[in-house]
């Protein structure tokens, strides 16, 4: 169930929830990730990290430029 609440934070970049849900399944790596897009202030950049973290880095690299 956390999974599937961190996925659908996530899609609805709603990254505080996601973080939470990452933590309670233990998905260290992701929710150290999750964090660093929160302290982003950019709206572009953390959509093109967003990106990133779904593997569409070409979808990235067209927000970023």
């Amino acid at each position: 169930l956390w999974a599937a609440l961190a996925g659908l934070s996530l899609q609805f970049k709603e990254l505080n929830t996601a973080e939470i849900a990452l933590a309670a399944i233990e998905a260290a790596d992701k929710v150290l990730f999750i964090q660093k897009i929160i302290n982003v202030e950019s709206e572009k950049a953390k959509s093109a990290l967003l990106a990133l973290f779904f593997k569409r880095p070409q979808e990235a690299e067209n927000i970023y430029t």
